[in-house]
């Protein structure tokens, strides 16, 4: 995994921008199916250089159920995590939490088994447990059949430092756990109300 460091000027441009927006979120509809409308959001989060597309994250998984299904499923492993949505969108069949600041431990388990922020000078052990871990998380579902649909499950973050500079933001990578966790979830939950 590499860093890159922001210069000075540009990157106190950056966190003002930033944080003057207070981890600005923007969302846009387009519709590229009649069918289902499609949900576009882009996030901030400390150190990208720019604002991330959450639809370039994360990877598509089949799931032998119809589309409605798994986004009531997805609604219901939210609120099992208590991962409280602020994107709740069943036109585009959409369930996120795109604005989410964690300290120290996210789902019951130190912040390093969710995200991996590599390791910082002088501390012993990875900067996810140390930095203030900013996270999105956004779960699309898409129609492939009557049937038969594809989950989507996406994590996008990145840290800083506690009372830190403008030089210690870091955008980190998902570890994969977040993403099994809900996965599971809606798996099992759609194996109990199948009849």
């Amino acid at each position: 995994m590499t860093y890159t460091t922001l210069g000075r000027d540009t990157a106190c441009s950056r966190w003002r921008i930033a944080h003057t927006a207070s981890l600005a979120l923007a969302v846009a509809m387009t519709y590229t199916n009649p069918l289902q409308a499609q949900l576009r959001a882009t996030v901030i989060l400390p150190g990208f250089r720019s604002p991330v597309n959450m639809d370039t994250l994360g990877r598509a998984t089949p799931v032998a159920a119809p589309a409605g299904a798994v986004f009531a499923a997805l609604v219901r492993a939210f609120d099992r995590l208590r991962l409280e949505p602020d994107v709740r969108d069943s036109a585009s069949l959409a369930v996120g939490r795109l604005k989410l600041q964690a300290l120290h431990s996210f789902m019951g388990a130190p912040l390093s088994r969710s995200v991996d922020c590599g390791t910082g000078t002088g501390l012993r052990g990875s900067r996810a447990d140390f930095d203030r871990v900013h996270l999105a998380i956004l779960a699309t579902v898409r129609a492939v059949s009557d049937g038969a649909s594809e989950l989507k499950l996406a994590v996008g973050a990145g840290s800083q430092a506690l009372g830190g500079t403008l030089n210690d933001q870091i955008s980190c990578v998902s570890t994969g756990r977040i993403e099994e966790r809900l996965q599971k979830l809606v798996d099992d939950d759609l194996a109990r109300r199948r009849p």
